[in-house]
């Protein structure tokens, strides 16, 4: 199996990225091939609203950056995870807009049987957190599972790391946590 991940955080060894790194290394060890993008090493700009992907005058979004290549990544790959920490009750920028822009991958959805490209995928979310879960990533969470119905993913998991201090103080057992989400992931999605 192939796995999409991308990581949101503008860091690339924080917390998140240290928490995606050993949930790799898992996949990996378990024989899967893992493809990895982190957001801020690419350019993407925010959804312009246009609706141009709504059309049938393009693959996907008109918007000539980054994002299409993204796009065509996960499309290709098996099951795909988002790894982000909390910023403001959300997405860091760059990911928000990669979602925002995600419109591009669904059919009609004024139509109850609209089809989306990503449809039938596992679908996985790592959320780190420096504060706890109530009021502060459990609105990522709703979010993620609203997305996954919407593009009619199957929503396999998600994990929480909260009260994040600095990527050293990352204990074994949240690394043990990470094996345990990719275990029941896989397990879940297939």
């Amino acid at each position: 199996m192939r796995v999409m991940t991308l990581l949101g955080s503008p860091h690339a060894n924080g917390n998140t990225g240290s928490v995606l790194a050993w949930i790799e290394e898992q996949l990996r060890a378990a024989g899967h091939d893992v493809d990895h993008a982190h957001i801020a090493e690419h350019k993407v700009a925010g959804c312009l609203g246009c609706w141009t992907c709504h059309s049938g005058r393009g693959e996907l979004c008109v918007q000539d950056d980054d994002a299409n290549a993204l796009f065509r990544r996960v499309i290709a790959a098996d099951a795909f995870l988002l790894a982000a920490p909390v910023y403001c009750w959300g997405f860091p920028g760059p990911m928000k807009s990669l979602l925002d822009r995600s419109v591009c991958l669904m059919g009609d959805f004024a139509d109850s049987n609209y089809s989306t490209k990503l449809q039938d995928k596992p679908f996985g979310l790592l959320v780190t957190a420096g504060g706890p879960l109530e009021d502060n990533a459990d609105i990522m969470i709703r979010a993620f599972e609203a997305m996954a119905h919407h593009m009619k993913t199957r929503q396999a998991r998600h994990l929480l790391v909260p009260l994040c201090t600095t990527p050293d103080a990352l204990d074994d057992s949240v690394k043990a946590k990470a094996a345990a989400f990719v275990s029941d992931w896989l397990r879940r999605s297939y």
